[in-house]
């Protein structure tokens, strides 16, 4: 995530990162630096001190007067996001752009656990970051944690839950602190917010944003906007009163998702026939569908890419029954595809004798759609009639837990995965 310094505003600071490998939450990162953009000359360069060769850097944040960077750091060719790594925050001067050396801040690092994603009080007192067991994102061991600026004793912030937490962003008055969690639903990620009292350095009970949340939000950041009047003294009841149901709303149905290519119905767009409207009555998944996803979690586990690969549809059959714009829609599902396959390749991992451990395999109550020949659901047309079947999805993999979306396509009586 890109951010504009402070008082400079031509002078952006992000991490590059180098090669990487699979995908979800086992992404393997080999190289990554912070690098400082100056937007008056277009040009770019690493910043000295977070560009060490035996270190991955990411996620840069300026402190509020911009002298220095506080960022994540993890040793390199590790299973980066992954049940793995354990991350830590480093602090750096920025000396105009000369840098100098980064040290660990105390309190986010060096605790055997994963600190990530660090975010400054806009008065320069306290620094708030995510911390799990391990890895990074959306772990369900999660937290929002507090340390004063300069580094101290960490201690978790009493807005947090025993779900995830992370993604968080201070509002610029400093008195909100808002965060995306999945406390309300462990499928949907949605953003909530609470008072942050910078005197003690604690937050009150959170409160979910309608808006923003919901059955069909699914969320993962966002920043705040410069102007706010609405929360100068509290919340209005208008601005948090539930949204009336609009005629889109309908159209999109209760808790739609995007899908590979096919998603919810859609109008006619003139080439053929229209779509086939909002997608079914929730249902259980079928037991066909349910016997492919444990055979995903048991060719993870035994370590069989090839078997991963199999079970997801092939680019010639995806071809053969669909007709997608843009042609990228393939190329995405092919993606996915590998990426799971990856996540099942031991030689990928740091230890390639390490066996993954998938058990308490849930899913939750799905849809499923009728797609007849020349309909358009969304971005592909098919050719042939088939049936797709959405839900979500959770398991524990290394005793995190891990949740997402499934789309599976039935050709032939035969079920594939289309994304997962």
């Amino acid at each position: 995530m890109p951010q504009f310094h402070p008082v400079r505003t031509e002078l952006l600071a992000f991490s590059q990162v180098g090669e990487t490998i699979g995908a979800k939450d086992q992404m393997m990162v080999h190289q990554g630096d912070i690098h400082i953009l100056d937007l008056s000359t277009g040009e770019h360069r690493p910043l000295p001190g977070a560009d060490l060769p035996n270190r991955v850097e990411s996620i840069p944040m300026w402190s509020p007067t911009g002298d220095r960077l506080v960022f994540i750091r993890a040793p390199k060719n590790q299973v980066w996001h992954g049940s793995q790594t354990r991350l830590d925050i480093a602090v750096l001067p920025f000396n105009d752009g000369a840098g100098g050396t980064a040290t660990s801040l105390q309190g986010a690092s060096g605790n055997e656990r994963s600190n990530f994603y660090p975010d400054y009080s806009p008065d320069g007192k306290w620094l708030v970051f995510a911390q799990a067991d391990r890895g990074f994102f959306s772990q369900m061991s999660g937290d929002l944690w507090i340390v004063p600026a300069e580094g101290g004793k960490a201690r978790r912030l009493a807005c947090s839950s025993d779900n995830a937490e992370s993604w968080h962003r201070f509002s610029p008055d400093g008195k909100w602190l808002a965060f995306v969690t999945n406390r309300e639903d462990i499928r949907l990620p949605d953003i909530w917010m609470a008072r942050f009292d910078s005197e003690r350095g604690e937050c009150a009970p959170a409160i979910q944003i309608p808006h923003l949340s919901g059955p069909s939000a699914h969320v993962h950041a966002f920043d705040w906007s410069v102007r706010f009047p609405w929360l100068d003294d509290g919340i209005s009841p208008e601005a948090l009163a539930p949204r009336t149901a609009s005629a889109m709303d309908a159209y999109r149905g209760a808790g739609s998702s995007a899908g590979a290519g096919y998603e919810q119905g859609g109008p006619d767009d003139g080439a053929g026939p229209g779509g086939g409207g909002p997608m079914g009555q929730p249902q259980e998944a079928p037991p066909e569908v349910l016997a492919q996803v444990r055979n995903l979690a048991a060719a993870i586990s035994a370590g069989r890419p090839a078997q991963v690969r199999e079970l997801f549809i092939s680019r010639e059959l995806f071809l053969a029954v669909s007709d997608c714009e843009p042609p990228g829609v393939v190329d995405e599902v092919m993606s996915g595809r590998d990426a799971m396959a990856d996540l099942a390749n031991r030689q990928l991992y740091d230890n390639p004798q390490q066996a993954v451990e998938i058990d308490n395999l849930r899913l939750f109550e799905g849809r499923m759609l009728e797609v007849r020949k020349g309909e358009k659901p969304e971005r592909c047309r098919a050719k042939r009639s088939v049936r797709l079947f959405q839900t979500s999805w959770s398991w524990n993999m290394d005793g995190n837990v891990e949740s997402g979306e499934a789309h599976l396509l039935e050709v032939d009586g035969r079920w594939h995965f289309a994304k997962f």
